[in-house]
């Protein structure tokens, strides 16, 4: 079962949320396209319908996926593209900043989610796999500081917290 496609209520009894991650605006879109556009265009390489095609199915991913997941939903929608097809992709998509790796699973595949422009980090269920995702001004701050304090300036972080949730222990 996939990560983030279980029932109203996950296993260990934490409520489902109602909706799902909002899909990306057209200026989302859009900008997107233009990093690609760019990434492609410094790397000299052409602008190809079947990368048009997996870029298409990929922005509009609202969830953490894998590779596996990927490949699925495109050879759903575009019988003719195989899976070596999408992993190359997959990796242009990755450098061009399309999407970012964000966490693993527990079976240490990559989950991959769209690049947005706001931050934000994870807590992982291990018991039922839930993904939730959250932003707290604290700990960037935190980290702020303890980077200028040591002499570092931030390219990037992902902060992910793997963690027990209470609901499981309320029913235990």
């Amino acid at each position: 079962m996939s990560l983030n496609r279980l029932p109203k209520a996950y296993p260990c009894g934490r409520p489902r949320a109602s909706r799902k991650a909002r899909p990306l605006s057209e200026a989302e879109r859009t900008e997107l396209e233009q990093k690609l556009d760019r990434y492609q265009v410094a790397q000299s390489l052409n602008r190809s319908q079947t990368r048009g095609k997996i870029f298409g199915v990929v922005v509009g991913q609202t969830d953490h996926f894998t590779g596996p997941e990927l490949v699925a939903k495109v050879r759903k929608a575009h019988s003719e593209i195989g899976p070596a097809t999408v992993y190359r992709n997959l990796r242009l998509l990755l450098d061009a900043g399309v999407l970012r790796e964000s966490l693993t699973d527990r079976e240490g595949q990559s989950l991959y989610e769209v690049q947005r422009a706001e931050h934000h980090d994870h807590v992982v269920c291990l018991d039922c796999r839930a993904i939730l995702e959250f932003h707290e001004v604290g700990i960037e701050s935190l980290q702020n500081a303890v980077l200028k304090k040591l002499g570092f300036r931030e390219v990037h972080h992902s902060h992910v917290v793997y963690a027990h949730c209470e609901y499981r222990e309320r029913r235990e």
